[in-house]
């Protein structure tokens, strides 16, 4: 199936891509446009004492501009090998019915295309907050390389998000930003089959 990647405000986050937006320096600007939830445990994770980004992160939470909503397991929902917080994430998604998942995990992602469920990485969230007008041309790039440099993503994965940079800025030139979908954003569908 081919990969349905996030079109929304609302997401449901991972740990390893909210401490790249943090290390990235846009977790905030990200957190100003999009409704951000993660489960606890990804919480716990990403305010580990010593981790980079955990005291930015933890007031952000605090401030009320990143929610932590507890997970309900849901038994009849089967995710295959995820456990953790990719696990809760997935669970939370559903439970909420937010608009996609912000995952960078291999396994997750894996899960999140089987579902059909929408989702994005950090990669691309430059990209997004570009489109947004949340951010610069110059900051987005830079902040798309940072996530490059710290990120553990294959050359495909790295050369489409390249791409979609590029798009944006030449949409954002042309248009403004307007309103209109980029091609790397595929609609929402249903997915409530077992992995």
């Amino acid at each position: 199936m081919a990969p349905v990647p996030f079109h929304g405000n609302s997401l449901v986050a991972d740990t390893s891509s909210l401490i790249y937006l943090a290390k990235s320096s846009i977790i905030s600007p990200f957190l100003r446009v999009f409704h951000v939830t993660v489960p606890p445990l990804v919480y716990q994770e990403c305010v580990h004492t010593g981790y980079p980004g955990s005291d930015e992160i933890m007031g952000l939470q605090q401030e009320g501009r990143l929610s932590v909503n507890p997970v309900r397991e849901d038994s009849d929902l089967s995710l295959g090998v995820l456990k953790g917080g990719e696990r809760e994430v997935i669970l939370l998604f559903f439970q909420l019915g937010s608009d996609g998942i912000l995952i960078d995990d291999g396994e997750g992602v894996k899960v999140c295309r089987k579902r059909g469920i929408p989702f994005v990485s950090a990669l691309l969230i430059p990209s997004l907050l570009l489109m947004k007008k949340a951010l610069g041309a110059g900051e987005a790039e830079a902040s798309l390389e940072k996530i490059v440099e710290i990120g553990r993503y294959s050359r495909g994965v790295v050369l489409f998000a390249r791409t979609a940079f590029w798009e944006a800025c030449d949409r954002a030139l042309k248009e403004g930003g307007g309103p209109e979908t980029p091609w790397w954003v595929a609609p929402r569908v249903s997915a409530k089959e077992p992995v």
